[in-house]
């Protein structure tokens, strides 16, 4: 929850970086050493595959069991600050994104006594804020307010219903109905499937990372996070958004011009950008344009 609270979800890189010209697309290096350098030395943050990429790393350097497997995101998802998405298809996009499981003993004597968790850094606003016990039928909540669980099953689209997978729900009130977020397999993914994975979410037309820029993190209480996750600040068009527990969502920021939105970058987000990055984003679709 702490790392939720403090490395943002978000897709900044793509759209701020020194280009020699508005056509050249960046390159997001899911090497740890770059992801180490990028996160930590300059507190940005990232999006699914370089966060859980990164995390992922963090928890095998202290003796955690992590295998890592790909996701794909329900189409009626969308991005931060698209509220008006109403797709009510239940299709899943392609293999995008990306989450760990980690398995934990039960038992020092019995290391056959183990249980596994869904642990997922990168999926903003709307993803778990807490490890998920790998079992179907389990309902976990937060603050923000937000119930999650996981199911398992075949998909609306799979023609053999043997084929199923894992799917991460939510639902955001006690009447609500439950949403598929996303739906993953066991099966472990290699580097090189991430590869192919970052390629296409960093640079394809039909990928909408390419054409917003987005940021969102979640708010801990007051109290050193004790009561956890209890609301979550989220970037998305021409506003800054904070929702905290039940309360009515707040527009905090609003920009119409570049300064603007660098400004709340570094406000809400801690993202400081350097001078170049500035200047790459100038003649590109999501440039906002100058003061005045």
């Amino acid at each position: 929850q702490h790392h939720l609270a403090a490395i943002p979800f978000e897709n900044v890189s793509l759209h701020y970086f020194p280009r020699k010209d508005p056509t050249q697309r960046p390159f997001l290096s899911l090497n740890s050493e770059d992801l180490f350098e990028k996160i930590v030395q300059r507190k940005h943050g990232g999006y699914c595959m370089e966060l859980n990429c990164f995390f992922a790393t963090a928890l095998r350097s202290m003796g955690y069991t992590v295998k890592s497997v790909g996701a794909r995101v329900c189409a009626a998802v969308g991005s931060p600050g698209d509220e008006d998405n109403d797709d009510k298809s239940g299709r899943y996009g392609g293999w995008s994104h990306m989450i760990n499981i980690v398995t934990f003993p039960l038992s020092p004597s019995d290391p056959q006594k183990q249980a596994q968790y869904v642990v997922d850094v990168g999926f903003g606003a709307q993803g778990p804020s807490q490890p998920l016990l790998l079992q179907e039928g389990i309902e976990f909540s937060d603050a923000r307010p937000l119930s999650m669980r996981l199911s398992y099953g075949p998909l609306p689209a799979n023609e053999h219903k043997d084929s199923k997978l894992w799917r991460y729900e939510v639902k955001t009130s006690e009447a609500g109905n439950w949403a598929p977020m996303y739906c993953f397999t066991n099966l472990e993914f290699l580097p090189q499937d991430y590869e192919i994975m970052n390629f296409w979410t960093s640079t394809s037309p039909a990928c909408w990372f390419t054409h917003k820029v987005v940021a969102a993190r979640m708010l801990l209480d007051n109290k050193g996070g004790m009561e956890g996750v209890v609301g979550t600040v989220t970037m998305g068009g021409l506003e800054v958004k904070r929702k905290v527990s039940r309360g009515e969502t707040e527009i905090v920021a609003s920009f119409r011009s570049e300064s603007d939105r660098v400004n709340a970058l570094a406000k809400w987000f801690g993202i400081v950008l350097s001078r170049e990055e500035k200047e790459g984003i100038r003649g590109t679709e999501t440039h906002l344009g100058d003061d005045g």
